[in-house]
């Protein structure tokens, strides 16, 4: 019976790692580890969808790239409002029209990004994510070489890289969380115990905990 719950034991470590069941301070946790603490907390816990949705490490990704979208097409709607203005200088219209493209650009990355998380694929999403901040690196070496710099946009354009990065952050924490719990079902596997329970037959009890358990974890987490 110690076996069985031993076992059972790695299975409950194992499915917190695999499914990413979050508590209630997995936001915290994963925020500690930002450039910007308050900012990355405050932008993921203001979203409505926050409360309820962020039940797990992907879950929380998606608000994080979403807060960041949010952000950029409150900017991209800043910039056409300075646009609109008929006595802009040529230079500095110029330089806002190039940072409107950057933004497009980026929060279509970003929807990418999104895209990439619900597929699960990882790698991607780093891909679109650092395509987004580069964009908007752009848009800030526009204003700080032009004519037309923007204090304003610079100070946008800060805030949605921080944010940007705050996703970067979590998805890379998600990537190693998933090592190490590839990595601990090795061990686990190759075992001397697993091996002498696999001959016994206890291990076929142990599977079936481990897959009971694993349903619950599942039936928990989409709700």
């Amino acid at each position: 019976m110690k076996q069985s719950a031993g076992v059972l034991f790695l299975c409950i470590v194992l499915i917190s790692f695999v499914t990413g069941n979050a508590n209630s301070g997995m936001i915290s946790d994963l925020c500690k580890h930002s450039d910007d603490p308050n900012l990355c907390l405050s932008s993921i816990t203001s979203r409505p969808e926050s409360g309820e949705f962020a039940g797990t490490s992907n879950q929380i990704e998606i608000i994080a790239i979403s807060a960041a979208s949010a952000n950029a097409s409150a900017t991209s709607s800043y910039i056409k409002q300075k646009l609109s203005n008929e006595d802009l200088e040529p230079a500095i219209e110029d330089t806002l029209e190039d940072c409107q493209k950057n933004y497009q650009d980026a929060v279509e990355q970003l929807d990418d990004s999104i895209s990439a998380m619900l597929a699960d694929a990882h790698t991607d999403v780093d891909v679109w994510l650092s395509a987004a901040i580069s964009a908007i690196e752009s848009c800030g070496s526009a204003l700080g070489s032009r004519a037309g710099n923007d204090a304003e946009l610079s100070q946008r354009n800060e805030v949605f890289l921080k944010l940007c990065k705050n996703a970067l952050m979590i998805n890379k924490i998600h990537d190693q969380m998933k090592v190490i719990s590839e990595w601990l079902l090795i061990q686990v596997e190759e075992s001397d115990e697993v091996v002498s329970w696999k001959r016994s037959g206890l291990i076929n009890q142990v599977d079936i905990e481990c897959t009971q358990f694993y349903d619950k974890a599942e039936k928990n987490t989409s709700h």
